[in-house]
């Protein structure tokens, strides 16, 4: 029984790092089909978000937005990088990491860490 017990918390503890949201499919594009793929970006950004769980629900959505302008902001980054006008075809997934899931027990929810995946197509 003690062995089930252990086998059993042990699944737990990795079962633990697979929390994750995911929206794809976003993007603005002009009206028509008429661009040119320019190229393709994929980038990890790391959030800190308050009073909640990693990449989950936050108390009183308190820093719910918080993630709001950092993916923007990597998006228009990369749009202007590759001289594009705009980005389509946009994933999202936000993801905490086991360490991410520790840290936030260890802060009592305090603080939550994140990772955001952000990908898509740089048009012209």
């Amino acid at each position: 029984m003690k062995r089930f017990f252990v086998l059993f918390a042990v699944a737990a503890v990795f079962a633990m790092g697979c929390t994750t949201f995911t929206a794809s499919g976003l993007g603005q594009a002009p009206s028509g089909s008429n661009y040119t793929t320019v190229g393709k970006f994929d980038r990890v950004i790391w959030v800190n978000e308050f009073l909640g769980t990693s990449a989950g629900a936050k108390i009183f959505n308190i820093s719910s937005d918080a993630t709001d302008s950092a993916i923007s902001n990597v998006i228009a980054d990369e749009v202007k990088k590759q001289g594009g006008t705009a980005a389509i075809n946009i994933t999202i997934a936000h993801r905490a990491s086991i360490i991410d899931i520790i840290f936030n027990s260890l802060t009592f929810h305090l603080w939550a860490p994140a990772e955001i995946d952000i990908s898509g197509t740089v048009i012209k």
